[in-house]
């Protein structure tokens, strides 16, 4: 699978995703209010500007990101072929 291909859209069940284009505070009121603290980060309420409803917003840490993007670059050097020209 090329790994650009699943940044562009993801597959999950019957739906499609498609990444966000714009920045997510064009969209929802991000409140300060914190619903749940994890190892990843922090869960924050927001609310939708276009119809009102409550929902929650996972915020990653910064160092869980750099942790995810680690892994995921040792996984794919690890196991790409080497007759795919990568390395």
């Amino acid at each position: 699978m090329n790994p650009n291909v699943f940044a562009q859209q993801s597959v999950i069940g019957s739906h499609t995703l498609n990444p966000k284009t714009i920045p997510i505070t064009e969209e929802y009121e991000i409140s300060k209010n914190v619903l749940g603290l994890g190892i990843s980060g922090k869960v924050v309420e927001c609310y939708s500007l276009k119809n009102k409803k409550k929902y929650a917003l996972k915020v990653f840490s910064i160092c869980m990101v750099f942790h995810i993007f680690i892994v995921l670059l040792t996984s794919v050097h690890v196991n790409w072929p080497m007759s795919s020209g990568f390395t």
